[in-house]
């Protein structure tokens, strides 16, 4: 409204529909794209420990988790299927598949997966797409990681760093308002949709977790942000790993 010189919310709503190349603008401002790897990296180490769970032969530990969809997806290696929804500019679902792809190499059973991700912001997209980030972003990752990335250098000379191919494309990008419905109509094992509840309303919030289970198989995994609960919804899943905010289906 100031960059515009309008007074009111009214007014600038007006504008947004005579100006319909406003939107973008006011989602890029309005949005909220702070992301990074291995966010809260507490929550991929918790998950990753249920995944190589699925591979032990200890019928105790088996026991426990053979209600999980995983559980017989990675048993008999089938594909797993798993949402980042909002994605931002991808550092979540590279993380993602970076982490499976750690697995894969220190276990060798662990079975192929796609990665859909999703966001409202156009922008953040088409960052995401592109897998370049600079080199700050990189500086909590462990040569693990960091071996999934190549130096790229820009017209600045400014060291940037681009995800390798083999992980860029285990991700599908998909724009779209999450809080509305899913364009792809598939249920997944694993959906991470953090810190996305905590910026709408208690309204929207019930339509979004709806949208959640609607593509959540039985046994799946929901992953909210460290300071998110759904305690005052009604839902279908209940609290799976309390320390990282892991909800299962029911």
């Amino acid at each position: 409204m100031i960059r515009l010189g309008l007074d009111t919310d009214m007014e600038y709503y007006n504008y947004l529909k005579l100006n319909p190349d406003e939107l973008n603008h006011f989602l890029e401002g309005f949005t909220i794209n702070f992301s990074g790897f291995f966010r809260n990296p507490e929550v991929f180490q918790e998950l990753s420990q249920i995944l190589i769970s699925c591979l032990s032969q200890n019928w105790t530990i088996r026991d426990k988790i053979k209600n999980l969809s995983i559980y017989n997806m990675i048993r008999q290696q089938q594909k797993l299927k798993v949402w980042s929804c909002p994605c931002a500019t991808g550092e979540e679902p590279y993380s993602i598949a970076m982490m499976f792809d750690q697995i894969k190499k220190k276990y060798g059973k662990f079975p192929d997966y796609t990665i859909n991700a999703s966001d409202i912001d156009k922008n953040a997209l088409e960052k995401a797409q592109k897998g370049i980030y600079r080199q700050d972003s990189l500086s909590d990752l462990d040569e693990n990681y960091m071996s999934y990335f190549k130096e790229h250098g820009d017209k600045l000379k400014r060291m940037k760093y681009a995800i390798n191919d083999n992980i860029k494309h285990k991700i599908n990008f998909i724009e779209e308002d999450v809080t509305k419905g899913h364009k792809v109509s598939i249920k997944y094992d694993i959906i991470f949709c953090r810190y996305l509840f905590i910026y709408i309303s208690r309204s929207y919030r019930q339509k979004l977790i709806e949208v959640l289970e609607n593509h959540l198989e039985r046994g799946g995994l929901l992953v909210l942000g460290m300071t998110e609960s759904l305690f005052y919804a009604k839902t279908q899943v209940k609290l799976f790993k309390k320390n990282a905010r892991i909800y299962l289906m029911k």
